[in-house]
């Protein structure tokens, strides 16, 4: 586990130029996907892209990228909150998530 460091040794964040795409992006994606679920549009959600990408339910397709994708989302939440929750990490949990998605699949097979 990571020590925590004291405020003044902490990695200093702040926006930049190239923070520009990330808020440009959440501007303009929030409430896309908003008015998308609310009009109801076929397509227009993320979780109709994500389902697309997915395929069907306990394919291959499925269980790697579903479980791979869980691990990413479980880094996540320590990676923003902590420091020392970096690279190595995020594959760490995502070759662990597609490693049960892969046992799944044979397990369902």
């Amino acid at each position: 586990m990571s020590e925590v460091l004291p405020p003044k040794e902490r990695a200093r964040y702040r926006l930049t130029r190239y923070s520009i795409l990330w808020i440009v992006a959440a501007a303009l994606l929030i409430p896309y996907e908003i008015v998308m679920v609310v009009t109801g549009h076929d397509g227009g959600p993320l979780t109709h892209v994500v389902k697309w990408a997915y395929g069907d339910e306990w394919s291959l397709r499925w269980c790697l990228l579903g479980w791979g994708n869980t691990g990413f989302i479980l880094w996540m939440a320590p990676h923003f909150l902590f420091e020392g929750w970096g690279f190595s990490r995020l594959v760490a949990l995502v070759a662990a998530g597609a490693v049960l998605g892969g046992i799944a699949y044979l397990i369902t097979r």
